[in-house]
């Protein structure tokens, strides 16, 4: 034996931290790509409601209000998971799991889109849901079609069953 691996087997592997441990999602979560798949369908049912009402004027039922609420309500948890969501380096392949790189990555990737679709503009607005300008802001939720165009996250997250 060399002296290279006898350093190499005495070395300890690497601890965890908390945080890496019990709340990074991992890249391979079998539970986070369901949850993704859950997203990506809720993605095509906000957009074609979106662009429906805004076509046609629509006046939403109560069911309807309700789910969206319910979908939007998903959306605001994707939102925060993605900032605990581990990824592989595009470079290297190597997990990343250190929260500030991670915050980094979704920030400079799909945070202003996610942010844009789950801003309460309605808050800020009187007679929100039948205004013109409201269903204008809604449209700005449009872009998050891109992720389901964007065939690499979607092999991605088919991969991981």
């Amino acid at each position: 034996m060399d002296e290279y691996s006898e350093q190499e087997s005495e070395e300890e592997p690497v601890k965890k931290s908390f945080v890496e441990r019990y709340l990074i999602i991992s890249p391979e979560a079998k539970w986070k790509s369901i949850f993704d798949i859950i997203i990506l369908f809720m993605v095509g049912y906000s957009c074609f409601v979106n662009m429906f009402a805004f076509a046609y004027d629509f006046q939403s039922p109560d069911a309807l209000l309700v789910t969206d609420e319910i979908v939007e309500n998903f959306f605001r948890v994707d939102f925060f998971l993605n900032f605990l969501q581990g990824y592989r380096h595009p470079d290297t392949y190597e997990n990343i799991t250190d929260l500030k790189l991670i915050a980094l990555n979704y920030l400079f990737t799909w945070f202003i889109i996610d942010f844009l679709s789950i801003f309460p503009f309605s808050i800020f607005m009187d007679n929100a849901e039948n205004s013109t300008t409201f269903k204008l802001l809604r449209l700005l939720r449009m872009p998050r079609l891109s992720k389901l165009i964007d065939i690499g996250r979607v092999k991605k997250i088919l991969k991981a069953f």
